[in-house]
């Protein structure tokens, strides 16, 4: 509950800056295009590591299909080799300047526990999402 309560704030907030025009994102503010991986191992380099290349391949199809279809707090999930599995989750979507960007979660659950990493991405007019530095 206290969650939920904290996310809509914090998006209420960011909504509150792009009404005032006083913040936009430009190029220099998002990362380079990482088509080849999902963004969330750019974002963090030491997430999940133990990942397989098939897994890999698999969460990022599961974050692409969050930061462009989503619902809010809707959980995605996939099961890789192994018995390794995980979710991502994007919350609101909101506007800074005019950039549509999503935060959103990841977490990987194997024999050893549970890692978990989170990041923002916004969707750059050539369609394809980018961090946000």
């Amino acid at each position: 509950m206290y969650c939920s309560l904290l996310i809509l704030l914090l998006c209420g907030m960011l909504s509150a800056c792009t009404l005032s025009g006083k913040r936009s994102v430009g190029d220099s503010d998002l990362a380079p295009d990482t088509s080849d991986a999902a963004l969330i191992f750019h974002s963090n380099e030491n997430f999940a590591s133990f990942l397989s290349s098939s897994d890999k391949s698999k969460v990022k199809e599961i974050e692409e299909k969050t930061l462009n279809f989503g619902q809010p707090l809707q959980s995605n999930k996939w099961v890789g080799a192994s018995g390794v599995s995980g979710t991502v989750v994007g919350y609101q979507l909101f506007r800074v300047g005019s950039e549509q960007c999503r935060r959103f979660k990841h977490s990987i659950t194997n024999s050893n526990g549970t890692e978990t990493a989170e990041a923002t991405a916004c969707l750059g007019s050539d369609g394809k999402w980018r961090l946000v530095k």
